[in-house]
């Protein structure tokens, strides 16, 4: 085994109240810390997801230099929990939890023995196990990820026993399933009188991350797991329709997607200091630690929560060491977060009470807040309320969001409290309010200005659901919804490219103006000057991309109507800091010229930007690092105007007694009337009259190519290979622009040359072979290739 002492540490923040330091690993170790727990002696261990243990012994050194690392287990499988009782470790592992024995006090592992492994795995890549906290009797909790396959692969399936549920293992090792109606629910805690707290993560059914206080039988919402309940048919439920016939219960907090994307674990602090006996998150994608604090109103728990600790790293686990400091284990492979990505920090109070909104409590008629200093005047407070919808989509938008009327605001004798008059409060709804010009009577700002609250029930007032049952949308794949992926597969196929490079990259901790950059495939990274601009042109549409920026750099989305979208460190609107992926959409058009929408984090996002072109001209979509460095990565657009059909077109018809097949082809028509073509084979459709232009929607599903052939021109439908869906033979597509299981437009019109589109995008202008012959062919090859609305010229 390895024995090595930390021979760096960075100190990342140092200002009062908290002194936030990092332990740099050993050179070659890697701690993506899935689980951390304490010995007697104080030694702290950490469980990693590549399947390492690691025992720290004085891990609260006031030197961090002076805390010694030695790997005591390597060679389990996913360790994203762990348990000390009694000074035996508990692993949870993918497939067990697992007892760690030292046979000889070296503290060396020797053996690992199975507590137990009553639950199921299908071998789904995103089968996580989650865990450990432990009660006083020596129970442990778990929960276990839902899966996720193609084609649907937004959908969460529970396609073993017991995944989306959370679980309870008995020190003998007998299981006990609690609840299910989770997704992917990555954090547990308990509460002081041993109620179990679970967090999850805003995806399908799960509008944004909620942290529920868990009932045993209850359902919480995601239907994939309704089939291990006793009462109800093991059967894979519906993926898109609520089950409204059962009870869904409320989260006790439904946490903002700007402060919250990944949730982490939820502790109790019970260190005695300023927050004693309110709770503490973890947060991955915006690498910092959240403050909660519930309350009950008429039997219903819910609550407030607030912004603690920020900018801490990708933080997966936290816990409160014997000495009273939090440490903090981070992770993002694969999940995406601020760095550093990996490794364990610490966050220690200084002793100096902060200015902070300590507690809310709901009234009929608003908020009594208190305060952890007396203030020296009455703050300004503004706010919002809104809801959310619970559908089967990943996430959802706010929904109904209204301006709180606050007639008043009325500060304590002491300044302690403030008494915030609200008008307009309502159950079902969530709260953000915001503080301006707090001040304590000794100087100092509001550490943290703003405040959520979810209130599921006002007082004396009805239980009203903030995630809404609403009409489902239309499945994906259903309808053609017209999105370009632009750097998936290839990400430089659809560009001209001037510099811009494929890396992994996250924020460098030593030197924040810049990027550390390793070998992958995770972000576009461009520096100052470096640029890439579409092969195609446009006129207007939509954009969503994701970007990241280093501390004080600069961007632009560069739009073909003149006008351009400035991407800045501080941006005001929706934008949480450098080192940290946001998601950006933009809306434009060119006649006239203007931006219609642009949002950060589904925030609204005010932009100056340059003057419009006066005469309308299709051009590329450019996007640009103007200064320092910056990241993108996911890049789609959408053309939002579809032209309409001329008046001479008209649906091909054809005898189904003329049509042909060759080999081990299988062709149906479905009840909609898609012409479906599965196997390895041929089928054709003889057709006298001459083409003009045709057009179809079309969509792939199976690992293999779709062919089809207009005369003498082959166009391809594949999200494999260096022919995917757009391709001709003579301009192949490299980039997947169109995902399997998702409609596309293709239209193919020759006059004096030949011009492919895909959902409206000129992919080939120029030449290529003749349509004009009629005949129409579709082969597919290993391929599930389906075709509907095929009209020609």
């Amino acid at each position: 085994m390895l024995q090595l002492i930390f021979t760096t540490a960075i100190t990342l923040i140092s200002a009062q109240p908290w002194t936030i330091d990092y332990l740099t690993p050993p050179s070659g170790a890697v701690l993506e810390v899935g689980g951390i727990g304490f010995m007697s002696d104080g030694d702290l261990v950490a469980s990693t997801r590549r399947g390492q243990v690691w025992r720290v012994d004085n891990p609260n050194a006031e030197n961090p230099n002076d805390a010694t690392f030695t790997l005591i287990c390597e060679g389990l499988h996913e360790g994203l929990g762990l348990s000390v009782i009694d000074d035996a470790i508990y692993v949870m592992q993918r497939g067990e939890i697992s007892r760690l024995v030292d046979l000889d006090n070296d503290e060396i592992i020797d053996e690992i023995h199975t507590v137990t492994q009553d639950w199921g795995m299908s071998g789904n890549y995103h089968e996580f196990g989650f865990g450990l906290p432990t009660d006083k009797d020596g129970n442990m909790y778990f929960s276990l990820n839902l899966g996720f396959w193609n084609p649907h692969w937004w959908h969460g399936k529970s396609r073993a026993p017991f995944r989306g549920w959370v679980l309870k293992a008995a020190p003998n090792g007998e299981v006990t399933p609690i609840a299910g109606g989770l997704r992917s629910p990555a954090g547990l805690g308990l509460m002081e009188d041993g109620t179990l707290l679970v967090t999850d993560n805003q995806g399908d059914w799960m509008a944004v991350c909620p942290v529920y206080a868990i009932k045993e039988g209850a359902f919480y919402g995601h239907p994939a797991s309704l089939r291990w309940y006793e009462d109800q048919p093991n059967i894979e439920p519906s993926d898109t329709q609520p089950h409204s016939e059962i009870k869904r219960e409320h989260p006790v907090l439904w946490l903002p997607y700007e402060w919250s994307r990944s949730t982490g674990n939820i502790i109790q602090d019970k260190t005695g200091g300023p927050f004693d006996g309110q709770y503490l998150l973890a947060e991955l994608t915006n690498g910092q630690v959240l403050r909660a604090d519930f309350e009950e109103i008429d039997g219903v728990l819910q609550g407030a929560c607030w912004l603690a600790h920020t900018r801490v790293g990708s933080a997966y686990h936290i816990e409160y060491g014997p000495d009273g400091m939090l440490y903090v284990g981070m992770t993002n492979r694969g999940w995406g977060g601020l760095a550093p990505g990996n490794g364990i920090a610490r966050v220690a109070y200084n002793g100096e009470l902060p200015l902070e909104i300590k507690r809310a409590h709901l009234v009929e008629d608003g908020f009594e807040i208190s305060f952890t200093k007396p203030l020296d005047s009455t703050p300004s407070v503004s706010g919002q309320k809104y809801d959310y919808n619970y559908w089967w989509e990943y996430g959802s938008p706010k929904q109904h969001v209204e301006d709180l009327f606050i007639p008043s605001v009325a500060l304590s004798e002491d300044g302690r409290s403030a008494k915030i008059s609200i008008g307009n409060l309502e159950s079902g709804k969530c709260i953000m309010l915001k503080f301006e010009h707090a001040r304590s009577k000794d100087g100092q700002q509001l550490l943290h200005n703003e405040m959520s609250y979810t209130i599921n029930k006002m007082p004396g007032g009805e239980l009203v659901y903030v995630a809404k049952q609403v009409t489902p949308p239309i499945e994906r794949g259903e309808e053609v919804d017209g999105w370009l992926y632009l750097t998936w597969a290839d990400a430089f196929d659809m560009w001209h490219n001037h510099g811009v490079e494929l890396h992994d990259a996250e924020l460098d901790v030593a030197t924040p103006t810049q990027f550390k950059t390793s070998p992958g495939m995770g972000a576009l990274v461009a520096q100052e000057g470096e640029s890439m601009e579409t092969m195609f042109s446009v006129l207007g549409g939509e954009i969503k991309l994701a970007y990241m920026l280093a501390q004080g750099s600069k961007a632009e989305v560069q739009l073909p109507n003149g006008l351009t979208v400035p991407l800045v460190d501080h941006q005001v609107g929706g934008y949480l800091g450098a080192g940290i992926w946001h998601d950006l959409q933009i809306n434009f058009t060119s006649t006239p010229p203007s931006i219609t929408k642009v949002e950060i984090n589904s925030v609204p996002t005010t932009v100056l930007h340059s003057d419009a072109n006066s005469i309308p001209m299709p051009g590329p979509i450019a996007i640009a690092c103007i200064k320092g460095n910056s990241a993108f990565g996911d890049i789609r657009y959408r053309k939002t105007n579809k032209p309409p059909l001329s008046a001479d077109c008209s649906s091909l018809s054809f005898e189904s007694s003329d049509i042909q097949q060759e080999g081990d082809v299988h062709l149906t028509v479905s009840d909609g009337g898609d012409f479906v073509v599965s196997g390895n084979g041929v089928v054709r459709i003889p057709h006298e009259e001459l083409f003009e232009s045709v057009q179809f929607d079309a969509k792939i599903n199976g690992p293999g190519v779709g062919k089809i052939t207009i005369g003498d021109l082959d166009v391809y439908v594949a999200t494999k290979g260096d022919t995917k869906t757009g391709s001709t033979t003579s301009h192949p597509v490299k980039a997947n622009l169109v995902d399997q299981n998702e409609w596309c437009t293709i239209k193919i019109q020759q006059e004096l040359g030949t011009t492919v589109l895909l959902n409206g995008i000129p992919l080939v202008v120029g030449e290529a072979s003749s349509i004009k012959n009629g005949a129409l062919s579709i082969t597919t090859n290993d391929a599930e290739l389906s075709l509907r609305r095929i009209i020609i010229k």
